[in-house]
């Protein structure tokens, strides 16, 4: 564990921020997904990602839960028993879902939407999913992830799929109540 990034075991008063495995059920503990873009071309995947967010960030592993490349393959990131370091501020609970591409300047594939989609409704009826959000919608002065383009969508997946959009579902973890 790096001491830039996830700074060792997650400790409730010493480290809320590191490495946390949750504990008991996941359905106790997961309720939005969160949509990422890449903002990387399709060229590169979840390796390059992984590599990066280890080397230069810090992280213990990929950020992200899942990942979806241009031609709609879905690749599992870091263990979904596992806390994301996706969302700063808004990772306990969340499923990090990073599609490949950079949206800001392109246009989602239908099939990365389409896996997208099936991922979430799995994701759904697996575990206490209610609420579909983009990575902007938690930190709206910090990033332009998801990218404009699928940041538009996003209420529209989210209605698809039978969830509600927005953040509305993200609850604080219990060392942070009170």
């Amino acid at each position: 564990f790096s001491p830039d990034g996830e700074s060792g075991l997650f400790d409730e008063t010493q480290n809320p921020t590191g490495w946390l495995v949750y504990p008991g059920n996941l359905r106790d503990w997961l309720t939005t997904v969160v949509v990422h873009h890449s903002a990387l071309g399709f060229g590169l995947g979840p390796r390059e990602i992984q590599k990066f967010h280890i080397l230069d960030r810090g992280f213990a592993d990929i950020a992200y839960h899942f990942v979806i490349d241009g031609f709609g393959q879905l690749y599992e990131g870091r263990i979904l028993n596992v806390r994301g370091s996706h969302t700063a501020g808004a990772n306990t609970g969340t499923v990090g879902v990073v599609l490949m591409g950079n949206f800001e300047q392109m246009q989602p594939l239908r099939a990365q939407l389409t896996t997208l989609e099936k991922l979430i409704t799995f994701l759904a009826s697996e575990y206490a999913i209610t609420h579909v959000a983009g990575h902007r919608d938690f930190q709206p002065e910090e990033t332009a992830c998801p990218g404009a383009s699928i940041e538009a969508l996003v209420p529209l997946i989210a209605e698809d799929t039978g969830l509600l959009y927005g953040t509305g579902g993200y609850v604080d973890p219990p060392w942070m109540a009170g």
